[in-house]
């Protein structure tokens, strides 16, 4: 959800004329998985943060521990321009796979910088089109074990002829 100040007259300003500065954004990161291209969160601000501060933009994320404790943080981040105006993003939890500091390092790093592109409008990942989104969740090594015992179960029972 979208949070911002009484008034964002001079952010909106300032963002527009920062948004016309930014560099290039380079996505120089790597998603095995996906077998796409990112643009990491040093690439996102080597693109922006010079053109931000010329223009009295600032941005600050917090990092918190979840409320229900759920292994994971919550990211907020905030756009401040120099007349006290800001937008934010709200916060947002973002799970980690394990709970020591890399777990929760890593999901930071991957909050901050989905919320910092949403923020700034950036194209900091390849587009598919929804398809990540819309494919059948990955069965679990349990599941797969049940379907190829009950293959194997109907492969048995079809050489017996039932």
């Amino acid at each position: 959800m979208m949070t911002q100040s009484e008034e964002i007259n001079e952010v909106v300003a300032a963002l527009v004329t920062a948004k016309s500065q930014f560099k290039t954004l380079i996505r120089k990161g790597f998603n095995p998985h996906f077998k796409s291209m990112f643009a990491d969160l040093s690439a996102i601000n080597d693109a922006t943060q010079e053109a931000l501060h010329k223009n009295g933009l600032v941005v600050v994320q917090s990092l918190e521990t979840a409320d229900d404790g759920a292994i994971g943080v919550t990211v907020s981040t905030r756009l401040l321009h120099k007349s006290g105006q800001w937008i934010g993003t709200g916060r947002a939890f973002f799970p980690a796979t394990k709970g020591d500091a890399q777990g929760c390092g890593s999901a930071a790093t991957y909050g901050r910088r989905y919320q910092l592109s949403a923020l700034l409008c950036l194209a900091a990942d390849a587009d598919d089109d929804g398809n990540a989104a819309s494919a059948p969740a990955p069965k679990s090594a349990k599941s797969r074990a049940q379907a190829l015992k009950s293959k194997k179960t109907e492969e048995v029972d079809n050489d017996l002829g039932f």
